[in-house]
Order: structure tokens, then C-alpha cells, then sequence
């Protein structure tokens, strides 16, 4: 830093020009915010306008009705579609081109009518994948925009503690700037040194330097490379379109349906969201005010759209009201998410209500206050007074109580009477049945409700939708989140080896059609699987484009094999094995891996409530039973804050089930688009039934059998019925004793059955908030287990009092043990399962207590 060292005229005028320039550079940051959101609007157009061009080419002049003499001369002028002719007036065609007074309207209003069509039809979209000059400029606008707001703000600061002093010491010296009166002050003025040692402080004051150091921050933003604001916008893009959809609403393309969806009433509600730590995008403000109106509501939303974060925004607003109490109920595989969310985004305490001191915490949310963050299993043990108010109740994942009679469903209810506000939240109420879909209206506004079910049945979908428009709020992704780069989907057809094929035969002969399913995973050669080959294939390729990975399977075995064929390039595998609180961890860690990792997860645990745009490809094994699966798990990486256009890989193998599914799974994927992704319902079953499904199996098995000239046998398990095939939700504590027909069991399929409900026991894949089975037959989780470990692994994993539901396990260990005890005595190797009630039951046990010691620890434990 220059030091003055003399007061001389020479150093009079050296300070009097410097920070004459000093205050003109901080002057000129004064209206900092209203320049960059011009150069953003700038930027936007030009890269709207650059779209609107491209559409414009395929425009041709030559298919309006013009004169001869009209083409020749726009031809000659290499002018040829409407792009040529943006914003070209009637006068310039006239003037300019030669072109007659009638063909110079007929072109204009020609191009001008495409030019709207195009303007309707495109919006800017942020694509790291596919930078432009146009792209660039506008990220590098936006960029300079976020960062130069506060820096600008201080330059304002600095010049409001100083600018007085400096223009007060400059008029004071500029007389003397002269040589004749620099002289005369030598001799009789001692005022002007003391100006000019004023000037000489604060020109080495932290004044000078700061002011320095933010002007060139500023300079740097403005003029920095674009590659630096692709970076920032790569790492955290949310809040790029945040503020490009406050300055140019248009630009992203959703504004009539943002501005026109919610009668005047609701967009005239007040939001005070002070204290939220995010900005929040438009329609996600309209969710909030949809939220905070209405008071019960179900928010169904697609996922990725952010429904957390609106839920979250109308708590905060609920708090700055005075309110304090709130509640989240939640499946425990996203409790975690939850609390992190909270505390992330706002200030209102998080109270984790799960776990050994769930009842601590409890209370203590109850003196206290705050955001109680609990599962639907816990929600069934927490107790509350009829003094004890919640302001606000949210229910992720809501369709998990949509069975009337269930107990989560009980639970819920109950502690959702203690709140006037209940937020319902759901991207798939209406992935199965209409009458589900319309229990989860009635439990907000049973009335409504109500007036709606005749309508869902008899009514056009329209009617329905006003019936239900008060309380239902549901919102596309491709209408509000159209800046989201493109979703690419292949599907990767493999044609199966002779090893691939020969394990899948022998698993249809054997009908085994979960073993089918992974056709092409029951090789023991690795290099023998042809989806195996493929998945190293797409995983080499991503690395070389700089993406990860996301690998989904339904079944934990082919996520084994995915691991150790892949290697090093593979983190740990989310699974159902894998606690709820260590699945964010794995996730944090595959944020900071390298490009080529690869993120295994099986499609029931991590399908669903985890945020992973880290990722960008998603490869999945097999075709899935559901519609909604498929479309949750690439979801995971096709959301908001996606920079980058995701590769969708579905693995096929010809000449198999896979083609049979996939077939049928395209159809319900029509069916759910025609119907929930518009907020509509309908009667049709959108899941894939047991019967759809059976009828599938038994064809392809008829077809191999044919085709190996092999006969059925007369104890087909088809043949009597039985299979059902389904991939279904249960919940472990609500066995009770249905209506079962008798079914026939082998030891074989008695054996492969109880081999695998323990297993999906210990790697935890039997969630009780979402228990999933992946079983051969219907009727088998009630015929033939549990071992006598079975508390034990309940109460380790999922917190749960086996005691409360002893009589419903105990049940289920006598069939296990009456299947053992009776099969050693059958000539036939056959056993018919009935159920057991009354005194048969005391008899059994009395039985089996004599013959198996660990039961009889466990029936003494369970003080039956």
C-alpha cells in the first residue's frame, strides 16, 4: 500500500482522483440489483429466442401462397424459413426484399403466428450436458446475480459510513489544487493539511481496502468465466431457478399454470416465512398457501417436486404465528430425511420420537414444543390427553394407511384428532383403487368425500376432480418443473446365453417364477450373465461422461451379485438389512465419490423418500410389478436440483417373463398417467393384479413346457389354483386369521419357503412400516414359520413388543412346528394347512412345548 510521506500539491491531486474514482465505482453498484436482473432478463430472452429460432427453421416460406417473383427474390436473399424473418416488419420486407405489399402481410402474419406457437412451447432449461453461449451468459448472469446481491449491499454500507467525510475533505482541498494557492497555504492555511491528512487515513484505513477487495469481487463475478458458474450451478442448482423464475416468470414456462390453478381466495392467503433457510419456488409458495387455507388437505404432488420443503414452509409460518406444537408421522426408512430437513431448513426444533428413549423425548416435545418427528409403528404407542393440541399434523408416504381396519391406520387417526391441520402427502394415492384413494379424502373431509364417490363411479373425471378440488392439490412434474433436463429411457434388449436360459427353463419346469424373474442372475459364472455384461457396459460408460450410478433391484440376491461382479466401483448396497439411520450416510458418501461409482439398492428400501440427484443413470434389473416402482425409484434421481439429463436403462432379456411384464407394464403405465398424473381417479386397478399376473406365468411356462415337449403334473401348484404371484404390503402385526382355503405344500416348496422368510428376517427387508414379501405363493407366510428367534430379531431391528401381539406369533411358530412334526409322519410327504382355533390350538402347544425347547422358552416369555 502507497503511503503519503509529504503534503505536496502532487499528492493534494493523487488523493482527490482516487477516491473521486472510488466513490463513482461504489456509486455505481448502487443499483446493482436492478442492472443484473436486467442482464439476467437479457440472457433469458436470448436463450428463449435462440429456441424459438431453432423451431422457426423447419418453418419453410415455400408453403404460403406467394408470388413467384416473391420466392425468387427472398431465395436469392437466402431466405428460406420463418427463422430468417424474427421481428421483420411489413415496410423492411417491402423496402428491403422487393416483396409486394400482399405477400409482405401474408409472410408477416405467417411468421408471426409460428413465432407464437414456438414462444408457447419452449422454455429455458439449464442443461449441463448441452452448455450454449446463450446457456452460459445466462448462468453467468444468474450467478453473478446470487453472489453479487450481498457484496453490493456492503459497498452500499461502506459508502453510507464514508462518503460524507470524503466529499466534505475533497471540496475542502480542491481549492488548493492550484499552484499559486497550494503556495499561499504553505504560508497561512493550516486547514488544508489537516483536510488532506484526513484523506491520507482513510486512504489507509480498512475503508480503502475494503472497498477495493468488494469492487473487485464484484468486477470478478461480473465478468468471470462461465465454467465458474457452471460449477456453482452443478453443485446447487435449486437456487438458480429460484431467482430466474422471480425475474422472468415466463422464462421456465409454468406461469399460466402457477398464476391460474387456485381460486383468488387461496392466492390471497398471507405467508410469513421468516426464519425459512431456503427460497422457495412459485408453485412450491402455492402449495403453502393450498397448506395453510384449506387446513386438511392431501398434497399429491409427483415426486421430486419438493413436497417436504412446502410442508416444512407452512410449519414455519404456523410458528411465526405463535403456534408450537407439530407432529411428522413417517415410515421409518425416511425419518432420518425428515430431521435433517427440519433442522436444515428451519429454526423450529426437531424432537426424534423413535427409538429406546422415544417416551423421553416425548414428553419432553410435549412441554416443550417443536416439530415431533415419529414413524407409524412408534405413532401406535404415543399417548396424548385430551389437553394435549398439535397446531399441525403432516403424514408422509399417506397411502400407507389407506386400509380402514389397519392398525397405523387407527393410530393415525387418533392422534390426528388432537389437530385441527392435517397435511396428508402422497405422490401415489391413486396407484391402486379408487376406493383407497377416497378413504384418505374421507379422513380429511368425510363430506366431500362422501358427495365424491358417486362421482368416481358414474361421473366423467372432471366432475370427480372439482368434487375433490377443496382438499386434493396434485401437480405434474413436467408442468411445473420444466427446466428439468430430459429424461432419456432405453430399453436393453439381451439375448439370453445357453447357461441363462437353460436355469431359466429349469425354473419354469420347477415353476418357480420368482427364480424366473432373475433370469439371467442365476448363472454361478458371472461372464455367463448378459445383464451382468450390460450393467459393466453402462457403468464404463458413465464414468468416461463423469456420472454415477444408481443400480435397482427387487431382489437382494441380484444386488449381492451386482456387488461383487462390479467390485470396487460399487458403495455398500442399500437394503432392507441397512438401519434407516446409516442409508443418509451411504448417501453422503456416494455424493463425494468419484464419477463411475456405483449406488446398489434394492427397489423397496431405496425406491422410495431418499434424494439422490448425485446420480445420474439408473439402470434397472428387471421390470417391476407395479407402475408406481419403476417410476419411484428413477425418481431418486430425476427430481428437483437435476443438472444433468438422466439415463434410464430397463434390462430385458428376450424370449423371457421380462418381455411378458414389460408388456403389461407399459399398458399401466398409460393407465396411471391417464388418471393420477392428473389429479383424476378412475375404477381401474392400477397395480398389477394376481390374476394378471398368474395368467402371465402360467402362458410362459406352457410355452417352455411346449417347447421341451414336458407335461404338467398332476399336482401342479397352478393346477390347484394357488399361486397368486403377488408382491404385496402386510403388516406383520395384523395377521389375524383370514379365510384361507386349504393349500397343498411339499416339503420342497415347505423347505425354499421358510428359507426365505428368514432370510428376508435377518437382512431386514420385513419392515414393519412397509413389510413386503417376496414369496412364491399367497398362502405360505401363513402356512409355515417363524423360528422361535423371531422376537428376538423384531425387538433388535423395529422396536417391536412382541408381547402385544404374542397370540398372532405364536399361531404362526405352531403351523412352522405342526408343518415339522406332521410331515415326519406322513406317508405321502404332504400336509394340508387348516387353521387352528380353540382347544386344537391349547393341544398343539401342550404338544409342542414337550418336543422344542426354544419354544417353549418363547411361549413361556410371551407368559402365554
Amino acid at each position: 500500500m502507497w503511503i503519503m510521506q509529504k503534503f505536496s500539491l502532487k499528492n493534494i491531486r493523487f488523493l482527490i482522483g482516487e477516491f473521486e474514482k472510488r466513490l463513482a465505482d461504489l456509486r455505481s453498484f448502487s443499483d446493482f440489483t436492478s442492472k443484473a436482473e436486467t442482464a439476467v432478463k437479457e440472457s433469458a430472452d436470448a436463450v428463449l429466442n435462440s429456441l424459438i429460432k431453432e423451431k422457426l427453421e423447419g418453418v419453410f416460406l415455400g408453403r404460403l401462397d406467394l408470388e413467384p417473383e416473391t420466392l425468387l427474390s427472398l431465395t436469392e436473399r437466402k431466405v428460406t424459413n420463418a427463422s430468417h424473418l424474427m421481428g421483420v416488419s411489413e415496410s423492411v420486407l417491402a423496402n428491403a426484399f422487393a416483396v409486394p405489399a400482399a405477400d409482405a402481410k401474408k409472410i408477416v402474419e405467417y411468421v408471426g403466428e409460428h413465432y407464437e406457437n414456438a414462444r408457447k412451447s419452449v422454455n429455458v432449461k439449464l442443461n449441463v450436458d448441452e452448455k450454449t453461449r446463450e446457456s452460459s451468459d445466462l448462468v453467468r448472469a444468474l450467478y453473478a446475480y446470487r453472489h453479487g446481491l450481498s457484496l453490493a449491499q456492503k459497498c452500499q454500507e461502506l459508502l453510507k459510513e464514508n462518503e460524507a467525510r470524503v466529499i466534505e475533505n475533497i471540496n475542502a482541498l480542491r481549492p488548493y489544487t492550484s499552484s499559486f494557492r497550494f503556495v499561499a497555504t504553505l504560508l497561512f492555511n493550516k486547514e488544508a493539511k489537516v483536510r488532506f491528512n484526513s484523506l491520507n487515513e482513510l486512504y489507509e484505513s480498512d475503508f480503502w481496502q475494503r472497498s477495493a477487495s468488494l469492487l473487485s469481487e464484484l468486477q470478478t463475478l461480473i465478468t468471470a468465466d462461465p465454467s465458474f458458474a457452471w460449477e456453482a450451478f452443478s453443485q446447487s442448482p435449486i437456487p438458480f431457478f429460484t431467482d430466474l423464475e422471480r425475474i422472468c416468470p415466463y422464462a421456465l414456462g409454468n406461469e399460466e399454470i402457477v398464476s391460474s390453478e387456485l381460486p383468488k381466495e387461496i392466492l390471497d392467503e398471507r405467508t410469513n416465512l421468516d426464519g425459512l433457510k431456503t427460497q422457495l419456488r412459485q408453485y412450491q409458495v402455492l402449495g403453502v398457501k393450498f397448506i395453510l387455507h384449506q387446513g386438511r388437505v392431501l398434497l399429491g404432488d409427483e415426486m421430486g417436486l419438493g413436497k417436504t420443503v412446502e410442508a416444512i414452509a407452512a410449519l414455519v409460518t404456523l410458528k411465526n404465528l405463535g403456534e408450537t406444537h407439530f407432529m411428522v408421522i413417517c415410515p421409518a426408512s425416511i425419518l432420518v430425511n425428515w430431521i435433517r430437513e427440519i433442522q436444515k431448513l428451519c429454526d423450529i426444533p426437531a424432537v426424534k420420537i423413535h427409538g429406546p428413549d422415544k417416551f423421553i423425548y416425548f414428553d419432553a416435545w410435549k412441554k416443550n414444543g417443536g416439530v415431533a418427528v415419529t414413524t407409524y409403528e412408534t405413532s401406535r404407542q404415543l399417548e396424548l390427553s385430551e389437553k394435549d393440541s398439535i397446531s399441525m399434523v403432516v403424514v408422509d408416504e399417506a397411502h400407507y394407511i389407506k386400509n380402514p381396519g389397519s392398525q397405523r391406520t387407527v393410530s393415525v387417526r387418533k392422534i390426528c384428532k388432537h389437530s385441527n391441520r392435517l397435511l396428508l402427502m402422497t405422490g401415489t394415492a391413486l396407484e391402486n383403487r379408487t376406493k383407497e384413494m377416497l378413504f384418505l379424502l374421507q379422513i380429511l373431509r368425510p363430506k366431500i368425500a362422501s358427495m365424491a364417490m358417486g362421482f368416481a363411479k358414474e361421473s366423467t373425471s372432471q366432475e370427480f376432480m372439482q368434487m375433490i378440488a377443496p382438499i386434493y392439490y396434485r401437480r405434474k412434474r413436467e408442468d411445473v418443473l420444466k427446466e428439468l433436463p430430459e429424461l432419456i429411457e432405453e430399453e436393453s434388449w439381451i439375448e439370453g446365453g445357453d447357461a441363462e436360459m437353460a436355469a431359466y427353463e429349469e425354473a419354469a419346469v420347477k415353476e418357480e417364477f420368482m427364480t424366473m424373474r432373475r433370469v439371467s442372475f442365476n448363472v454361478d459364472d458371472f461372464e455367463q450373465s448378459g445383464k451382468l455384461k450390460r450393467i459393466k457396459e453402462i457403468v464404463r460408460q458413465a464414468k468416461f461422461e463423469n456420472r454415477k450410478v444408481l443400480v435397482f433391484s427387487f431382489f437382494l440376491e441380484t444386488i449381492k451379485k451386482v456387488c461383487a461382479y462390479l467390485n470396487d466401483s460399487c458403495m455398500e448396497p442399500i437394503t432392507g438389512a441397512v438401519p434407516v439411520s446409516h442409508r443418509q450416510e451411504i448417501i453422503d458418501a456416494f455424493e463425494k465419490s468419484p464419477a463411475g461409482t456405483v449406488l446398489p439398492l434394492q427397489i423397496n428400501a431405496g425406491g422410495l423418500g431418499l434424494n439422490i440427484q448425485a446420480a445420474n443413470v439408473v439402470i434397472l434389473c428387471e421390470p417391476q410389478l407395479k407402475p408406481s416402482a419403476e417410476m419411484q425409484a428413477i425418481s431418486r434421481a430425476y427430481r428437483m436440483g437435476q443438472v444433468r439429463n438422466v439415463l434410464v436403462y430397463r434390462l430385458l432379456m428376450l424370449d423371457s417373463i421380462d418381455e411378458k411384464i414389460n408388456t403389461l407394464l407399459k399398458f399401466k403405465k398409460q393407465v396411471f398417467n391417464t388418471f393420477a398424473d392428473k389429479s383424476l381417479s378412475g375404477t381401474q386397478d392400477l397395480e398389477i393384479s394376481p390374476d394378471e399376473i398368474k395368467n402371465l406365468f402360467k402362458k410362459e411356462v406352457e410355452r417352455i413346457r411346449a417347447a421341451q415337449g414336458s407335461v404338467p403334473t398332476d399336482k401342479s401348484l397352478i393346477a390347484e389354483n394357488e399361486w397368486l404371484g403377488k408382491e404385496t404390503n402386510e403388516e406383520i402385526n395384523e395377521f389375524g386369521y383370514r379365510e384361507h382355503d386349504p393349500v397343498l405344500i411339499t416339503p420342497d416348496f415347505m423347505r425354499k419357503t421358510c428359507e426365505r422368510y428368514n432370510e428376508l428376517y435377518f437382512e431386514g427387508m420385513l419392515d414393519v412400516d412397509r413389510l413386503t414379501f417376496e414369496l412364491d405363493y399367497s398362502s405360505s407366510y401363513l402356512a409355515c414359520f417363524v423360528p422361535s428367534y423371531l422376537s428376538i430379531v423384531f425387538s433388535r431391528h423395529f422396536e417391536f413388543d412382541y408381547r402385544k401381539y404374542r397370540n398372532t406369533m405364536v399361531h404362526e411358530m405352531c403351523h412352522y412346528y405342526l408343518y415339522s412334526f406332521s410331515i415326519e409322519n406322513r406317508s405321502d410327504n404332504t400336509f394340508k394347512y387348516e387353521t387352528v382355533h380353540g382347544k386344537a390350538f391349547q393341544d398343539l402347544v401342550d404338544r409342542l412345548n414337550s418336543k422344542h425347547a426354544e419354544l417353549n422358552v418363547m411361549l413361556r416369555d410371551c407368559d402365554c
